[in-house]
């Protein structure tokens, strides 16, 4: 029996292997009990290569948790807040971000960076394939940009709306290679995709992909409309040209004919429309799935047509299934969505579910 608070510590890193499309995703989950005053340690390393890994991580986690005898403590980073969300509703005591004296945080840390240096250290050997945003770093750049690109997709797949509200995500993957493509997908499941070439900033491209969201949106024609995207500066830019204003802080780095281009859609676009920020990588299903959409399609651009066209148009598929399937009822604004990163304080759940005390706790006579 554990004298003292177990104590587990959950982290993940991903890459893409240089024979598909797919994500490979692995995580670690690192266990400090307390046994008759000593320290007591266990990890296990865990990969899948799933399109939807969150269910198979949680069961791990679980499954770890119900091996053990007495209360536990876990803690993930701020960057994996969805998963803290998930664990808290399956009644786990779980803290989002790290630095708070959970015993176990620095065994995972380190675990996380070893195995991150060495799937650098294998794609350095490997050649040029891999992605620099997938945490893969390249010494010569000039390779990096000789990769060559087959295609490059556009997709748009709409249907009017004219008696609904529609809310409608976008993000964008930009590759030191010279490409960037920009995805739109609605709680309906509409999506629009671009890819073209690229040698500018990331602002830009995710303000180009606004710009694609207004394109759909007024395809659409739906009654309402609410745009989402990740990128502050993008929504402080598209706010202040909906209300003719000028931003502050300037127009961070967006061009002229970019702003023309969107005042133009504006103008094309009869029903009322607000711009929101909502946090990227924190679980959202619509930036989620638009964030997965711009990534396949860059990728893409790697292949030939005929051999990646069936798989990207399934995952397209398949994103559209699953924003319909987890989007909230189309009159919420879903970029109120309360996620984890934006709880009060330590932990949403500690306060609710451990005992004073509890988090410094150490071993018992």
């Amino acid at each position: 029996m554990s004298t003292a608070p177990v104590h587990i510590a959950f982290a993940s890193w991903m890459y893409r292997s240089n024979d598909d499309l797919a994500q490979r995703i692995r995580w670690v989950i690192c266990v400090d009990e307390m046994r008759n005053g000593w320290a007591v340690r266990d990890m296990t390393l865990h990969e899948t290569r799933a399109r939807h890994p969150m269910p198979e991580i949680i069961a791990s986690v679980l499954a770890t948790v119900a091996g053990l005898d007495g209360p536990v403590w876990v803690v993930v980073s701020n960057r994996r807040a969805a998963v803290g969300a998930r664990l808290n509703a399956a009644g786990v005591a779980v803290s989002v971000g790290l630095g708070y004296g959970n015993r176990a945080e620095t065994a995972a840390v380190e675990i996380m960076r070893e195995e991150s240096e060495r799937v650098t250290t294998d794609a350095d050997v490997a050649g040029p394939a891999a992605d620099d945003d997938d945490g893969v770093r390249y010494p010569d750049s000039e390779k990096h940009r000789s990769i060559e690109h087959h295609w490059w997709p556009t997709i748009r797949r709409v249907t009017p709306r004219e008696s609904c509200d529609l809310i409608v995500a976008t993000d964008c993957s930009v590759d030191p290679s010279g490409v960037a493509a920009t995805a739109a997908i609605s709680h309906r499941g509409d999506v629009a995709v671009d890819t073209i070439t690229w040698d500018e900033p990331a602002n830009r491209a995710e303000f180009d992909a606004l710009i694609l969201g207004l394109e759909l949106i007024a395809a659409a024609s739906p009654r309402g409309a609410t745009l989402l995207s990740d990128s502050v500066d993008a929504v402080a830019v598209a706010h202040a040209l909906h209300t003719r204003e000028d931003p502050v802080g300037g127009y961070r780095g967006i061009g002229y004919a970019a702003r023309r281009m969107f005042v133009d859609l504006l103008g094309a676009i009869r029903c009322p429309i607000q711009f929101r920020h909502v946090k990227g990588h924190c679980g959202h299903p619509l930036n989620e799935a638009a964030d997965e959409l711009a990534n396949i399609a860059r990728l893409a651009t790697r292949y030939p047509r005929a051999v990646v066209e069936p798989e990207l148009t399934e995952r397209i598929s398949y994103a559209m299934a699953s924003a319909i399937e987890q989007s909230y009822d189309e009159h919420a604004h879903a970029a109120e969505r309360p996620t984890p990163a934006s709880a009060p304080g330590l932990s949403y759940s500690l306060a609710d579910r451990l005992p004073p005390g509890f988090i410094t706790a150490g071993p018992q006579s």
